[in-house]
Protein backbone atom coordinates (compact mmCIF):
# COMPACT_ATOMS: atom_id res chain seq x y z
CA UNK A 1 0.00 0.00 0.00
CA UNK A 2 2.85 2.44 1.15
CA UNK A 3 4.94 1.51 -2.43
CA UNK A 4 1.55 2.39 -4.50
CA UNK A 5 1.09 5.67 -2.48
CA UNK A 6 4.70 6.51 -3.40
CA UNK A 7 4.34 5.94 -6.55
CA UNK A 8 1.28 7.93 -7.39
CA UNK A 9 2.99 10.56 -5.61
CA UNK A 10 5.85 10.39 -8.26
CA UNK A 11 3.68 10.29 -10.89
CA UNK A 12 1.81 13.49 -9.70
CA UNK A 13 4.68 14.90 -9.29
CA UNK A 14 6.21 14.02 -12.80
CA UNK A 15 2.88 15.31 -14.20
CA UNK A 16 2.82 18.62 -12.07
CA UNK A 17 6.41 19.20 -13.20
CA UNK A 18 6.16 17.95 -17.12
CA UNK A 19 2.79 20.95 -17.64
CA UNK A 20 5.27 23.13 -19.01
CA UNK A 21 6.59 20.70 -21.54
CA UNK A 22 4.86 20.27 -24.96
CA UNK A 23 3.86 16.55 -25.67
CA UNK A 24 7.02 14.80 -27.00
CA UNK A 25 5.55 12.50 -28.76
CA UNK A 26 4.76 14.18 -31.49
CA UNK A 27 8.15 16.08 -32.46
CA UNK A 28 10.67 15.45 -34.66
CA UNK A 29 14.80 16.30 -34.13
CA UNK A 30 16.11 19.27 -35.97
CA UNK A 31 19.61 19.37 -37.59
CA UNK A 32 21.31 22.34 -35.89
CA UNK A 33 24.94 23.65 -35.55
CA UNK A 34 26.47 26.02 -32.66
CA UNK A 35 27.55 28.93 -34.21
CA UNK A 36 28.75 30.91 -31.51
CA UNK A 37 28.51 30.42 -27.54
CA UNK A 38 30.11 32.18 -24.75
CA UNK A 39 29.56 34.40 -21.37
CA UNK A 40 29.93 38.53 -22.18
CA UNK A 41 26.79 38.61 -23.52
CA UNK A 42 26.38 42.20 -25.37
CA UNK A 43 22.38 42.21 -24.80
CA UNK A 44 20.52 41.68 -21.48
CA UNK A 45 17.10 38.58 -21.67
CA UNK A 46 17.11 38.65 -25.18
CA UNK A 47 16.12 35.98 -27.62
CA UNK A 48 15.56 36.72 -31.01
CA UNK A 49 15.60 34.91 -34.44
CA UNK A 50 17.52 36.18 -37.46
CA UNK A 51 17.01 35.25 -41.01
CA UNK A 52 19.84 37.42 -42.38
CA UNK A 53 22.45 39.18 -41.21
CA UNK A 54 20.28 42.47 -41.36
CA UNK A 55 18.82 41.43 -38.24
CA UNK A 56 21.50 41.40 -36.25
CA UNK A 57 23.00 45.33 -37.35
CA UNK A 58 21.04 47.46 -34.87
CA UNK A 59 21.52 45.30 -31.96
CA UNK A 60 24.51 43.98 -31.93
CA UNK A 61 27.96 46.19 -32.26
CA UNK A 62 30.35 45.52 -35.10
CA UNK A 63 33.26 43.88 -32.80
CA UNK A 64 30.53 41.48 -32.03
CA UNK A 65 29.58 40.22 -35.27
CA UNK A 66 33.01 40.21 -36.24
CA UNK A 67 34.09 38.37 -33.24
CA UNK A 68 31.29 35.29 -33.76
CA UNK A 69 31.60 36.19 -37.60
CA UNK A 70 27.39 37.14 -38.02
CA UNK A 71 28.04 39.29 -40.56
CA UNK A 72 29.22 36.04 -42.77
CA UNK A 73 26.08 35.71 -45.47
CA UNK A 74 26.50 32.32 -46.04
CA UNK A 75 25.55 31.47 -42.23
CA UNK A 76 21.78 32.25 -44.05
CA UNK A 77 21.10 30.76 -46.97
CA UNK A 78 18.29 28.59 -46.45
CA UNK A 79 19.00 28.64 -43.09
CA UNK A 80 18.35 31.36 -39.86
CA UNK A 81 20.10 31.71 -36.36
CA UNK A 82 18.01 31.38 -32.95
CA UNK A 83 19.92 33.73 -30.73
CA UNK A 84 20.06 33.34 -26.94
CA UNK A 85 21.07 35.91 -24.82
CA UNK A 86 20.78 35.81 -20.89
CA UNK A 87 22.08 38.47 -19.48
CA UNK A 88 22.79 39.67 -15.84
CA UNK A 89 19.44 38.41 -14.88
CA UNK A 90 21.44 34.78 -14.78
CA UNK A 91 23.81 35.63 -11.86
CA UNK A 92 26.21 32.66 -10.91
CA UNK A 93 25.17 31.23 -14.61
CA UNK A 94 28.26 30.39 -16.47
CA UNK A 95 26.61 29.10 -20.07
CA UNK A 96 24.06 27.61 -21.94
CA UNK A 97 23.73 23.81 -22.35
CA UNK A 98 21.00 23.02 -25.59
CA UNK A 99 19.31 20.52 -24.90
CA UNK A 100 16.51 19.85 -27.54
CA UNK A 101 15.66 21.27 -30.89
CA UNK A 102 12.75 19.27 -32.12
CA UNK A 103 9.65 20.48 -34.32
CA UNK A 104 5.88 19.38 -35.20
CA UNK A 105 3.52 20.67 -37.54
CA UNK A 106 3.17 24.07 -35.83
CA UNK A 107 6.29 24.54 -33.07
CA UNK A 108 9.53 24.75 -33.50
CA UNK A 109 10.76 24.10 -29.56
CA UNK A 110 14.05 25.53 -28.56
CA UNK A 111 14.99 23.72 -24.74
CA UNK A 112 18.03 24.65 -23.09
CA UNK A 113 19.30 24.91 -19.32
CA UNK A 114 21.73 27.06 -17.60
CA UNK A 115 24.77 25.85 -16.10
CA UNK A 116 26.14 27.10 -12.77
CA UNK A 117 29.59 25.60 -12.05
CA UNK A 118 29.34 27.86 -8.10
CA UNK A 119 32.00 30.05 -9.76
CA UNK A 120 32.43 33.58 -7.77
CA UNK A 121 32.39 35.56 -11.05
CA UNK A 122 29.15 37.19 -11.51
CA UNK A 123 29.72 38.98 -14.40
CA UNK A 124 28.80 36.20 -16.49
CA UNK A 125 26.33 36.98 -19.08
CA UNK A 126 25.69 33.58 -21.48
CA UNK A 127 24.44 33.77 -24.73
CA UNK A 128 24.07 31.02 -27.59
CA UNK A 129 23.33 31.37 -31.17
CA UNK A 130 22.52 28.59 -33.04
CA UNK A 131 21.53 28.11 -36.74
CA UNK A 132 19.16 26.15 -38.32
CA UNK A 133 17.06 25.45 -41.47
CA UNK A 134 14.61 28.16 -42.15
CA UNK A 135 11.14 27.24 -41.13
CA UNK A 136 7.67 29.38 -40.58
CA UNK A 137 6.51 27.87 -37.25
CA UNK A 138 5.89 29.77 -34.21
CA UNK A 139 9.13 29.01 -31.83
CA UNK A 140 9.04 28.17 -28.24
CA UNK A 141 11.76 28.85 -26.13
CA UNK A 142 11.96 26.42 -22.38
CA UNK A 143 14.58 27.54 -20.19
CA UNK A 144 15.65 24.83 -17.20
CA UNK A 145 12.34 23.12 -17.75
CA UNK A 146 9.80 25.92 -18.08
CA UNK A 147 8.94 28.07 -21.12
CA UNK A 148 10.01 31.44 -21.55
CA UNK A 149 6.99 33.66 -21.43
CA UNK A 150 6.49 36.41 -23.87
CA UNK A 151 6.90 33.88 -27.17
CA UNK A 152 5.09 34.71 -30.04
CA UNK A 153 5.31 33.53 -34.18
CA UNK A 154 8.71 35.17 -35.01
CA UNK A 155 9.54 34.32 -39.19
CA UNK A 156 9.57 35.96 -42.35
CA UNK A 157 8.64 35.40 -45.59
CA UNK A 158 12.15 35.35 -47.64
Amino acid sequence: MRATRVLLTISTLLLINSSDLIAQDDLENVEYSIIAQGNKSPLNDVAMVCFNKYFNLESLSEEFRQANNLDDKSLYKKKMLIEIFLGERTRGADSIKLTKIAQNDNELIVAYETIDSDTSDFDNRPYLIIQIPKIKKSIVLFENGKQRGGQRELYIDN
